[in-house]
């Protein structure tokens, strides 16, 4: 059930860190979303290939009643035995999302009997966890995504979220800290203001470009641009 990280996560991490993933189809979970998604393109979506059937694989056995025993099963399965490597971090949906109450309860479970084991996640279902935030488990750290239905619940003070920006200047103009490259810093940092750079296997679908939240700066200088030759010390506040 659980996969190698991909290299992005692979590089995030020092090499005390050992870093698993778990994935779903999207087809089969993200009901929400708003925004043009990576996990629809390239080997995601491939039907035939690996990925996409290990996936669908993982929503049969999501929906098994012995799920939480299966996961711990994995978990003692990949749980670093020797060498450098000391400590288990899992990203749960590298693709996919939380589909229901009663899924989410069972992560949740999964994190109270592995307090050894450090999960985290990206999810744009804020309605099944905003109202209890707070009571999460000590090493799950849930990251709201806007770009769905439930934005309106994301409070930006409270809860570590994420948004989608058109070029790091952007993003770096809004006050957010870059996880384009280096998700340790979603996974484990303080700050709760997380931002990506918006990246698509499609050229098409990049040129045109996505962000949920546009920096303020675009309307005091009267332009917009995504010239990546722009950094935070030669733009001015006014």
């Amino acid at each position: 059930m659980l996969s190698n990280a991909n290299s992005k996560l692979s590089k995030s991490f020092d090499d005390t860190i050992k870093v698993m993933s778990f994935g779903l189809n999207v087809d089969d979970t993200c009901k929400s979303c708003k925004i043009p998604c990576y996990a629809k393109q390239g080997h995601y979506a491939i039907k035939n290939g690996s990925t996409y059937k290990k996936r669908k694989n993982n929503y049969s056995y999501v929906q098994l009643n012995d799920f939480i025993v299966r996961m711990n099963y994995h978990l003692e399965q990949a749980r670093p035995k020797r060498g450098k490597k000391t400590k288990l971090v899992v990203r749960i949906h590298d693709s996919g999302d939380f589909f229901s109450e009663s899924y989410a309860d069972n992560w949740i479970e999964i994190c109270e009997q592995n307090k050894d084991v450090y999960f985290y996640a990206y999810t744009k279902r804020v309605d099944l966890f905003a109202y209890r935030y707070d009571r999460l488990p000590s090493n799950l750290r849930i990251i709201f995504s806007f770009g769905s239905t439930f934005d309106h619940m994301i409070d930006t003070t409270k809860h570590y979220h994420c948004h989608i920006f058109n070029s790091a200047i952007d993003l770096r103009w809004a006050g957010y800290n870059d996880t384009s490259n280096n998700d340790a810093i979603a996974a484990m940092g303080h700050s709760k203001h997380i931002g990506i750079v918006f990246h698509h296997p499609s050229k098409k679908v990049r040129d045109k470009g996505f962000t949920t939240l546009k920096p303020s700066y675009s309307k005091w200088l009267g332009v917009y641009t995504n010239d990546q030759s722009l950094n935070s010390e030669n733009i001015k506040m006014y």
